[in-house]
C-alpha cells in the first residue's frame, strides 16, 4: 500500500478526514487473505482484480453478517452495527481503487461527508461508565448542559473514542525534569450509528481495547472534544485508529514542551512575562489606576494544565513584583484556585470620575465625524479618558475602550426613525413570549415591556444602588464560575415561591416529590430512580413518571456546586434575580407544595422588574427548569459590571456612568417618543439630585426617575433636517455642539494621495454655502481613509456627487457650479462633468429650449498637491 501517496491523493480530493480513510484502508489490507487474496497488500490485490473481489465480499458481508458476529481483523467481537462499519470500509476501498487506477482527485458527493473524531470521557457521573456504555451500545451525558449541543452535532459514521484524563502522568517514558505532563488513557474506540437527537446520547458500535494505550502532550479534559483539523490531531488520529506509536521526539522538540521540560521553573517565567506584557503594560498605557488578572485567563492563554498554584505563586512572588515595579496585589477569591484573581494598583487612586448629567446633541453636515466624536464623548463621560485626536494610536485605543464599554452595557445605541414610538423607547405592551405564555396560564394577555431607555436607566440605577449599599467588587468576580438557569415557580401562578426564595435566601426545586434525597447513596442517578419507583411505581402513579423527577433532582443535588451562579428567569427572554450557591442540598417541607428540595444562596441581584436576557446571555432560555448554561453564552463583562465586579482600585464610592447614544435624533417625533421623559431628563431633576422627580409611567407600577449617572448623546445630520425645526422643549433640555467640515484635517491624506484635498474640499464647500446654505456642506470624514488617487476618485463619484445631486434636486448646472466645473457649462468639458446638447427627436424639432445631457467623466482632473 502506497500509504503517503494515498494520503496526499485523498487530501487533493477534498476528503476532510484523510487519516480516518487511510486507517480504514489499512485495516482492510491486514485482512486481505481473509477475503481470499494471496497476500495482505492492497497493490497486489489491485493488480489481481482491481479490488472487485474485496468490494463484493464487503457488500455481501454487510447484508448477511449478524450483529455481534465476529469477523477477524475487520470487525471485533460484539460489533452491534457491522453494516455501518463495512460501508465505511467499502468507501475507503473504492478510494484506493481509484487512486491505484490513476484517476484524478476530483471531489464527489461521497467525499463531502465529514467523518468527525470525538473524544469523550469514560466517566458517567461519579462512576466509571465504560462497562455500561459498551453493554448498552451507547455513550451519554448524565444531564443536559453545556455539552448537549456537541452531542447533537455527532453524526452516524463519526468515530468516537472513550478515554480517561490524567493531569499529571506517573513515570512517563521520557525525561520531564520534575515538570508535569498530562495524558489520556484510551480505553475504547467505536463508530456512532445513531444520534437520538435528545442532546444526551448516541448509539455506538464499541470496540473495547483490552490493553489501554496512553497518549501524552496533546490532551483535553473536556467531557466532549471534537478533534480539530491540525497537525497534532492528525498524529493523534493515527495513534488512535492506525495503532501507530506516538512520536515523543516531535513534541519534545516543540518550543512549549522543550522549554517546559528543560527546567521545572519555566512555567513561572512564562506566567510572569504574560502578565507583564498582556495586562500590566497595556493597563499602564491606558492610564488605568489598577488592573485585575484572573488566574483562569492566564491558565487558558498559556495552555497550562491546572496551573493555578504556579500562577498564584508567580503573581504574588517577589520576582514578579520587582520585575513589574508593583506593590503586592490584593487577592480576590480563594487562595490558589481557578477562580482567584489579583488586583494590582498601578498608581495612586485619583479623584473618582463623576460628571454632571449630560444631554448633548452633536449636529452638522454629513461626513463631519459625528460617529467618532460620539464615541469619544461617550468614553469621556464613562471614564474621564481624554485622548489626542491627532495620534492614530490614541484613536485606536479610544475605539477599543468604546467597544469594551459597549460590551459591559455602559454604552447603548439606538437609531430614531419616522416609525419610532414611545413604546419602543420607554415602555409598551407586548404579547408574552412562548415560554412566558405557558407559565402564565391560558388566555391572551399583554405584558409590559421596557424600551431601550428604560433598560439602560435600570442598569444605571442598579449601579447607583450598588454604591449606596456598599457591594463588594468580589461579588462580580465570575472567573471560574459555572452558571445555571433555574426557574423559581411559574410566573403569575406561583409568585409566592419566588418571593419565599428571595426572602429566605434559598433556591427551591419543584421536582423530586416530597422525598428527602440527602442520603449519600443518592449521589447515584440509578439509586434515585430505584427509590422513586419504590414510592411512585409506574403502574400505580402513571402521571409521576417524568424523567425530570429524578434527572433534575440529581442535577440539583449533585451537579450544582458551592460557588456556582444561579440566574432566575422571567420567561424565556428576561431574568429577575442572580444568586450564588452557598450551601449543599437539603430537604425542607413547607407550605410551598412540592418545592422541598433546596440549597442556600446569597442573592447578588434582585430586580423590581425583569431585565432583557440578552444583556447578559446570548440567546434565549429553554423551558427546562434547571440546566447549566454554556460559559460561551455568558456576556462576562456585562454580567460582572451588573454585579459590581469591575473595580478600578479606587476607594471613592461613585457609581459607574452610562451613556445612551441616539443616532438621527431629529428623524423621530421627539415629543411623542420622549413623553414624560422631557421633564425627567433635565439635569437637576435626576435621581440623586436635590430636585429629583419621579413619575408614574402609563403601564408599569411604581415610580420612575432618570438616574444622574445616565447621559444622553444625540447625533443629527443637518442635511436631513434643520436644527431650527427641532421641538422647542427638546432644545431647552439639550446642549448643542456643532461639527462642521475641517478640510485642514486632510493634510495627511493629501500627502498619501498626492491630491490637494484641503484645497479641493474647501473650495467645494465655499461654493455649496454660496449656492445653497452652510448646513449642506461636505464633511472631511469622507476623504480621511483615502490612500491612493483612485480612492479619492471613488469618494467623489460615489459619495460627493450623489449628495450634490440630492442637495440641488438634480439641477446638474448647480452641481457643476458646486464642483467648480464652469468649463463644463461653457464648453461642455469640465474636470468632473461633461455636457452635450441633445438633438431634438423627429416631431419636436420646433422645440425652442435647448436641452443637455450631463455625464460624469470616467476620470477626474484633480488638483495635484504643490502643483
Amino acid at each position: 500500500m502506497k500509504r503517503e501517496a494515498f494520503g496526499e491523493w485523498l487530501g487533493l480530493k477534498g476528503i476532510s478526514t484523510v487519516t480516518l480513510r487511510r486507517s480504514l484502508a489499512t485495516r482492510i489490507e491486514r485482512a486481505l487473505t481473509t477475503l481470499g487474496y494471496a497476500s495482505n497488500d492492497l497493490d497486489d490485490a489491485f493488480a489481481a482484480d482491481e479490488l472487485a473481489g474485496a468490494l463484493n465480499r464487503l457488500q455481501t458481508l454487510g447484508r448477511t453478517l449478524s450483529p455481534g458476529e465476529p469477523l477477524p481483523i475487520l470487525l471485533p467481537s460484539g460489533s452491534r452495527n457491522p453494516s455501518s462499519r463495512l460501508t465505511g470500509m467499502a468507501a475507503a476501498l473504492r478510494n484506493y481503487r481509484d487512486f491505484a487506477a490513476g484517476k484524478p482527485a476530483v471531489p464527489d458527493a461521497e467525499d463531502a461527508q465529514k467523518e468527525a473524531v470525538w473524544l469523550v470521557t469514560a466517566r458517567h457521573g461519579d462512576q466509571d461508565g465504560l462497562a455500561g456504555f459498551i453493554e448498552r451500545g451507547e455513550w451519554s451525558l448524565v444531564y443536559e448542559g453545556r455539552y448537549s449541543q456537541k452531542v447533537r452535532e455527532m453524526q452516524p459514521g463519526d468515530r468516537i473514542v472513550m478515554r480517561d484524563y490524567r493531569s499529571r502522568s506517573v513515570e512517563p517514558p521520557f525525561e520531564t525534569n520534575g515538570a508535569g505532563v498530562s495524558s489520556m488513557v484510551i480505553r475504547a474506540i467505536g463508530t456512532i450509528t445513531q444520534n437520538r437527537n435528545d442532546g444526551l446520547s448516541v448509539a455506538v458500535d464499541w470496540e473495547e481495547i483490552s490493553e489501554p494505550r496512553t497518549w501524552f502532550f496533546y490532551t483535553n479534559n473536556e467531557t466532549v472534544w471534537r478533534l480539530p483539523e491540525n497537525e497534532q490531531s492528525i498524529r493523534l488520529i493515527a495513534f488512535l485508529l492506525d495503532r501507530e506509536e506516538q512520536d515523543y521526539a516531535w513534541y519534545l522538540a516543540r518550543p512549549y514542551w522543550r522549554d517546559r521540560l528543560s527546567s521545572g521553573g519555566s512555567d513561572a517565567d512564562r506566567i510572569r512575562r504574560h502578565a507583564l506584557e498582556e495586562f500590566i503594560e497595556p493597563a499602564r498605557a491606558r492610564g488605568n489606576a489598577s488592573v485585575t488578572i484572573g488566574v483562569r485567563a492566564v491558565n487558558e492563554a498559556l495552555g497550562l494544565k491546572d496551573g493555578w498554584p504556579n500562577i498564584c505563586q508567580a503573581l504574588e512572588g517577589r520576582k514578579f513584583l520587582e520585575m513589574a515595579a508593583l506593590a503586592p496585589p490584593t487577592r480576590i477569591g480563594k487562595p490558589m484556585s481557578s477562580a482567584t484573581s489579583f488586583r494590582f494598583a498601578l498608581a495612586e487612586a485619583s479623584v473618582a470620575w463623576s460628571p454632571d448629567p449630560t444631554n448633548l446633541i452633536l449636529y452638522g453636515p454629513p461626513g463631519t465625524g459625528k460617529t467618532y466624536a460620539t464615541a469619544r464623548e461617550a468614553v469621556r463621560l464613562c471614564t474621564g479618558m481624554e485622548l489626542d485626536d491627532s495620534d492614530p494610536v490614541a484613536r485606536a485605543a479610544l475605539m477599543v475602550e468604546y467597544e469594551r464599554l459597549v460590551g459591559t452595557k455602559q454604552i447603548a445605541f439606538v437609531t430614531f426613525h419616522q416609525s419610532y414610538a414611545y413604546e419602543d423607547f420607554v415602555e409598551g405592551l407586548r404579547p408574552p413570549s412562548e415560554g412566558e405564555a405557558a407559565e402564565g396560564g391560558p388566555g391572551f394577555r399583554l405584558d409590559v415591556r421596557p424600551g431601550r431607555f428604560r433598560e439602560i436607566a435600570t442598569l444605571a440605577e442598579q449601579a447607583r444602588k450598588r454604591v449606596s449599599e456598599h457591594h463588594s467588587a468580589a461579588d462580580g468576580n465570575l472567573a471560574g464560575r459555572r452558571f445555571w438557569k433555574m426557574g423559581l415557580g411559574a410566573i403569575g401562578t406561583e409568585d409566592d415561591v419566588y418571593q419565599a426564595c428571595i426572602d429566605g435566601k434559598f433556591v427551591a426545586l419543584g421536582w423530586g416529590g416530597d422525598l428527602d434525597w440527602s442520603d449519600p447513596r443518592f449521589s447515584s442517578l440509578d439509586a434515585m430512580r430505584d427509590e422513586w419507583q419504590v414510592h411512585f411505581a409506574a403502574d400505580q402513579h402513571p402521571d409521576d413518571q417524568q424523567p425530570s423527577q429524578t434527572g433534575q433532582t440529581w442535577t440539583f443535588r449533585n451537579a450544582m456546586k458551592d460557588g456556582d451562579i444561579v440566574i432566575v428567569p422571567y420567561g424565556n427572554t428576561a431574568f429577575r434575580a442572580i444568586g450564588q450557591v452557598t450551601g449543599e442540598y437539603y430537604f425542607e417541607r413547607s407550605d410551598l407544595g412540592t418545592y422541598s428540595q433546596r440549597r442556600q444562596v446569597r442573592w447578588l441581584l434582585t430586580l423590581d422588574e425583569p431585565l432583557p436576557l440578552d444583556l447578559i446571555i446570548d440567546g434565549k432560555f429553554t423551558m427546562r427548569t434547571l440546566y447549566e448554561i454554556d460559559d460561551t453564552r455568558i456576556r462576562h463583562a456585562a454580567l460582572e459590571r451588573l454585579l459590581g465586579g469591575a473595580d478600578d482600585g479606587s476607594d471613592n464610592r461613585t457609581p459607574d456612568q452610562f451613556v445612551l447614544v441616539i443616532d438621527e435624533i431629529n428623524r423621530a417625533n421627539i415629543s411623542k417618543v420622549f413623553g414624560e421623559l422631557i421633564t425627567l431628563i433635565e439635569p437637576d431633576k435626576r435621581l440623586g439630585r436635590p430636585n429629583a422627580l419621579t413619575v408614574k409611567l402609563p403601564y408599569s407600577p411604581g415610580d420612575f426617575g432618570v438616574p444622574a449617572n445616565l447621559h444622553i448623546l444625540g447625533t443629527m445630520n443637518t442635511a436631513d433636517r434643520s436644527i431650527a425645526l427641532l421641538d422647542t422643549a427638546l432644545r431647552r433640555r439639550f446642549d448643542f455642539k456643532e461639527l462642521m467640515p475641517e478640510p485642514e484635517k486632510l493634510a495627511e491624506a493629501a500627502k498619501r494621495t498626492g491630491i490637494d484635498l484641503v484645497a479641493l474640499l474647501g473650495a467645494i464647500n465655499d461654493r455649496i454655502e454660496y449656492l445653497h446654505d452652510r448646513e449642506h456642506q461636505i464633511g472631511h470624514a469622507f476623504f480621511m481613509p483615502c490612500i491612493t488617487r483612485n480612492d479619492v476618485d471613488l469618494v467623489l463619484r460615489r459619495k460627493v456627487i450623489p449628495l450634490l445631486q440630492e442637495y440641488f434636486y438634480e439641477d446638474w448646472e448647480k452641481v457643476a457650479q458646486a464642483l467648480g466645473d464652469g468649463e463644463a457649462v461653457k464648453t461642455g468639458q469640465g474636470r468632473f462633468l461633461t455636457r452635450k446638447i441633445l438633438v431634438p427627436p423627429p416631431g419636436v424639432e420646433d422645440q425652442r429650449d435647448e436641452r443637455w445631457r450631463w455625464t460624469i467623466r470616467p476620470a477626474f482632473d484633480l488638483p495635484l498637491l504643490n502643483a
